[in-house]
Formats: structure tokens, sequence, C-alpha cells
């Protein structure tokens, strides 16, 4: 069966950032998931983390809406970008 997947996060703690590491570990969980019949990836991103946003798009995942106070933070509402990889 044939369905979508969803990556539902990556942390990586910032004495890796910008150590390249996440990149392989995405480029993994993407060909795993094509592997397995996954014919496309969801995820969200918090909209004030623009370097994650920029890095998913490098990977050939698109935007396609904004799913509003998606989390409370700090007594803080926060918007998710909604993006998507089609794999198929």
């Amino acid at each position: 069966m044939r369905h979508r997947g969803e990556l539902a996060g990556i942390y990586v703690a910032p004495e890796y950032q910008r150590s390249g590491i996440a990149r392989p570990l995405v480029q993994a969980t993407i060909a795993a998931a094509r592997d397995a019949g996954v014919v496309s990836l969801r995820l969200t991103v918090n909209t004030r983390n623009v370097r994650a946003e920029q890095f998913y798009r490098t990977l050939g995942f698109r935007s396609y809406g904004v799913d509003k106070r998606m989390a409370l933070i700090g007594g803080v509402y926060h918007d998710a970008t909604m993006m998507g990889l089609e794999l198929d």
C-alpha cells in the first residue's frame, strides 16, 4: 500500500548545528520512506525557524500552507509552515 508519511521532527543540538549532520539523516529518512512505498512526506517547521525551512527546501520540500497557532511555547503562540515532498 502506498501512502503518505510524516517527518515528526528532528533536533540537532546547538553544538552540532551547521556541522552537516542533519542532511544525511534526513536523506536516509527520505530514502527509507521511498523504499517503503511512501509517495509523499509532510512536516511542519516553526515559522520563526527560517534556517530549518531553508534546509528542507534544499532537500526538495515545498511549503503548502501555514498552521496558525500550532504551538504554545512560553506563553506565546507560534505558527508553523507546512511542507511536503512528493516521492513518486
